[in-house]
């Protein structure tokens, strides 16, 4: 018969410790029961459902999680009674996969946060930091699309390419297309959709990695001398996939490589977009970033690059540029790129903002 210490609170079991359940990457196994237990998680890493198979190939739930927004489970009907068990299962880690404890805390990295109230019981270790938040704020008030972010804050880099204009003449008259949809805005703008290619990536120095995000240009229109669009390319790569150094990561410094090289499909041999950039940023002790960008971008068309803070979701641009400013136009796509990029700064002496128009 197994055998195990009931331990004091405070006091550290030495000997005769019995294994319960050890993660999988699809859930738990449950060593008591020898069974595997699979888990469903949502976008937020929220789990869901867990369930197991049974000799006969049966799936039966052991536990279902709903949510309200801020983690407060709903209330489970067992019987006629309604019930809230936070230890039904003995892998217990629910919202945002943290541990749930017998208290009905969730028990975060550095702090534990509690899900009725929708704020943290602690205070932030960094509250100094951000002293336009509450030091009780969990994720930021964003629980729809966002998760909670511990230690160093990600940032995103964006590296964007569009054309001010409307529309663009057709370089090759002599066909029905006479001109081709472009992005109609002459501004940098955050949360604009309308792009030529796109670049995108986290760098999250807290896990010491970086993700790609996006990698996309935009499909190209044409229209008719009526101005109706009579063909459509379909979006593809903007260019390589960006690199960054690893080894200076976990000190909480990256250079990402952004490279674009995207032409209009619907016209044979036309010049490409291209820009080449080195975007360097290091996380400050007072919670401000240095970057740098450096590099080389074709005269035409307009440029954006910009970090955002996830944290704070303030966004700071970089570099920008337009060919309605500098006087160029399309025929700086050929070859070489023409426009210098050099630049450096810290977020703390810049304002942060969305939108900006170029003058």
């Amino acid at each position: 018969m197994d055998r195990a210490i009931i331990v004091a609170p405070g006091d550290t079991q030495a000997d005769n410790m019995i294994l319960s359940f050890f993660p999988t990457a699809e859930g738990f196994y449950d060593y008591e029961n020898k069974c595997y237990i699979y888990q469903y998680k949502d976008h937020l890493g929220n789990v869901r459902v867990s369930y197991v198979k049974s000799s006969a190939g049966d799936l039966k739930i052991r536990d279902r999680n709903d949510y309200y927004p801020f983690g407060m489970s709903f209330l489970t009907n067992n019987g006629n009674v309604s019930v809230y068990d936070p230890m039904a299962i003995p892998y217990n880690y629910k919202y945002q996969s943290q541990e749930l404890q017998e208290t009905g805390f969730y028990s975060f990295k550095w702090r534990n946060y509690m899900p009725d109230v929708g704020r943290f019981f602690n205070v932030d270790p960094l509250s100094e930091k951000y002293n336009t938040w509450t030091p009780y704020a969990f994720s930021g008030n964003r629980v729809i699309d966002a998760r909670e972010l511990e230690g160093l804050e990600p940032y995103i880099v964006t590296g964007r390419a569009f054309i001010p204009q409307k529309t663009l003449s057709n370089p090759k008259p002599f066909t029905d297309t006479k001109s081709f949809a472009g992005d109609n805005r002459n501004s940098y703008n955050v949360n604009s959709t309308s792009y030529r290619t796109e670049q995108k990536v986290r760098v999250d120095f807290d896990n010491n990695k970086v993700t790609l995000l996006n990698n996309k240009a935009s499909s190209s229109t044409g229209f008719d001398k009526n101005g109706k669009a009579i063909e459509h390319s379909e979006s593809a790569k903007a260019g390589p996939t960006p690199t960054y150094t690893p080894g200076t990561i976990k000190d909480g410094s990256t250079r990402i490589h952004m490279e674009v090289d995207a032409s209009n499909k619907l016209v044979s041999g036309a010049p490409a977009i291209n820009y080449d950039v080195n975007v360097t940023i290091t996380q400050q002790e007072n919670g401000s970033l240095n970057y740098s960008i450096e590099g080389k971008t074709d005269g035409f068309p307009a440029y954006e690059f910009f970090i955002t803070d996830e944290k704070t979701n303030n966004s700071y641009l970089i570099y920008g540029s337009s060919p309605t400013v500098t006087g160029d136009s399309p025929t700086a796509l050929f070859p070489p790129m023409e426009k210098t990029v050099d630049k450096a700064g810290n977020s703390a002496f810049m304002k942060p903002t969305d939108e900006k128009k170029f003058k």
